[in-house]
């Protein structure tokens, strides 16, 4: 059974030892964590085209595969293809991360 309580959602097996919890967060893609993976809903206007043709849309699913120390660049994986993208373009583009 699933149920929809302030946002979160669970599923109760029939025991209160077996409901799971799922929720979501925003992030830019600048400050997810290695193996964090989401769904792109926000691309700044400034970065829609460039990013379009590298297969970052909104709606897509993307994962984080490596992040460089020191305002390096980001690895990402969208459509089993992995894009290097830079941190200013990291930081215009949103993601609602599954937790």
């Amino acid at each position: 059974m699933k149920n929809k309580t302030s946002g979160t959602e669970f599923e109760n097996n029939g025991e209160n030892e077996d409901i799971t919890y799922s929720s979501t967060i925003r992030k830019k893609v600048s400050v997810m964590d290695f193996g964090e993976y989401g769904e792109i809903v926000d691309i700044d206007n400034s970065l829609r085209g460039r990013v379009a043709g590298m297969g970052i849309r909104v709606r897509k699913t993307l994962k984080m595969i490596t992040k460089q120390p020191v305002k390096g660049p980001v690895v990402v994986v969208v459509d089993e293809s992995q894009i290097s993208l830079g941190l200013d373009m990291a930081e215009k583009i949103k993601v609602e991360v599954k937790r």
